[in-house]
């Protein structure tokens, strides 16, 4: 079932065309990504899903509501919560866990579910134990960790997050990459990760893939992620551990097209079922 799509829309900014036609389901409990090169008009597909471009030819629909309507925009933003690439355009208080409970605020929630949702957004970010400090004294990475807690407390139907792991280090990308697994798997929660990194792609159920404002590969993960030559061709790389398990299958190793990260296939060497 769809929570959101996008479809057919064209958008510019001025005279330079950044989407043209584009389509795009995300299914609701379902991760996926969107990934292409700088410039392939994915920070334009987010803005539009989550309201702040209204889209010129097309239309984009979130759990029933056309974005053309101007009056179900408030509920749009309810429903999508939009994660941007630099942490310092959502951060708007003196201390962390003020900046977290700014959006559960202005939702109406009582002082305890707001307390209670604050606690439990830091501590899947591990930022709890800073919780009182003030926001600028945090690092790139960690910015973007209250960035994404500020976005969960809301408790949106769907997140959507633009190239917003990208100064996090790899064990703290790994960490929330897995949380947000694990969001979709056991609270319904649909994700749309925007990213050029397919490392990060790893870790979704569906792939799109854009080049000059349109979709230009899609599929399951797994499809997209073997797919070595169309991935090069629009200026991506395959996971490093998908260029392994290829090599390891033409030298006769039967592993799964499925093992697509690291400990998928650390696990699969040492003995488990591949």
């Amino acid at each position: 079932m769809s929570f959101a799509c996008i479809e057919d829309v064209c958008h510019s900014y001025g005279s330079t065309e950044v989407l043209s036609a584009l389509s795009l389901r995300i299914e609701s409990g379902r991760f996926t990504v969107l990934a292409g090169r700088n410039g392939s008009g994915k920070t334009t597909a987010a803005r539009l899903l989550n309201a702040l471009i209204i889209p010129e030819k097309g239309r984009v629909i979130v759990n029933g509501l056309d974005s053309r309507d101007r009056s179900s925009i408030p509920e749009i933003r309810k429903r999508i919560g939009l994660v941007f690439q630099n942490p310092e355009n959502q951060i708007v208080a003196d201390t962390v866990e003020d900046d977290v409970a700014f959006g559960p605020e202005n939702l109406g929630l009582s002082s305890s579910e707001i307390r209670h949702r604050v606690d439990v957004s830091l501590k899947a970010m591990g930022l709890y134990e800073r919780r009182l400090d003030d926001p600028s004294s945090l690092s790139g990475g960690q910015k973007q960790k209250l960035a994404i807690a500020g976005v969960l407390a809301m408790r949106p139907k769907c997140i959507v997050l633009d190239e917003s792991l990208s100064m996090l280090d790899p064990p703290s990308k790994t960490e929330i990459l897995h949380l947000l697994r694990r969001l979709c798997d056991e609270d319904g929660l649909s994700v749309l990760l925007i990213t050029h990194d397919m490392e990060e792609a790893a870790f979704s159920d569906y792939v799109y893939v854009m080049d000059e404002g349109h979709v230009v590969m899609k599929g399951n993960t797994s499809e997209i992620l073997s797919d070595e030559a169309n991935l090069r061709l629009h200026g991506l790389r395959i996971p490093a551990v998908c260029s392994v398990t290829s090599k390891l299958r033409e030298r006769g190793y039967s592993i799964s097209a499925d093992i697509m990260t690291e400990e998928g296939l650390f696990s699969c060497l040492g003995g488990a079922s591949c």
